[in-house]
């Protein structure tokens, strides 16, 4: 257990910190700063000095005052993910692959092999095509879903 959550549970009181309010309400932290500087009500309870840095924390009715304001006022802004998790991971290594497949053109062009080159140049281009169609077809079921 790292240091400050160890010595945030030894409080007296039931207290928690930023990261873990901001889990709870489903937000960022960066929400929770931003609420704490627009109403005195949702700021932190207290803060924790840790060296030289101030760790904030909340109490139980700081959080339940937070979640109320945050149910009446949700913002409909952002857009919703086009991917899952494991689609953006899945995504994410794939165009790795494409820009390993044109580096690696390049280096088999430079020793002569054009032959490897021209197909590591294919790879990555149907690789990118794919991406490229598939963000198409899931930005266009998107925008059907919410029509």
């Amino acid at each position: 257990m790292p240091k400050i959550v160890a010595q945030v549970r030894s409080m007296p009181g039931e207290f928690f910190l930023r990261a873990e309010v901001a889990d709870a309400l489903d937000v960022s932290s960066a929400t929770l700063r931003r609420l704490a500087t627009r109403s005195t009500l949702l700021v932190p309870t207290t803060s924790v000095m840790t060296g030289m840095l101030a760790v904030p924390v909340y109490d139980a009715e700081t959080v339940a005052r937070l979640h109320a304001h945050l149910a009446e006022h949700r913002s409909p802004r952002g857009r919703p993910r086009l991917w899952s998790d494991a689609e953006r991971s899945a995504r994410r290594a794939a165009h790795s692959t494409a820009g390993y497949r044109r580096r690696r053109a390049v280096a088999l062009r430079e020793r002569g092999d054009h032959a490897g080159a021209k197909r590591m140049l294919v790879d990555a281009e149907q690789i990118s095509t794919a991406l490229q169609c598939g963000y198409r077809d899931r930005q266009q079921q998107s925008r059907t879903c919410r029509a």
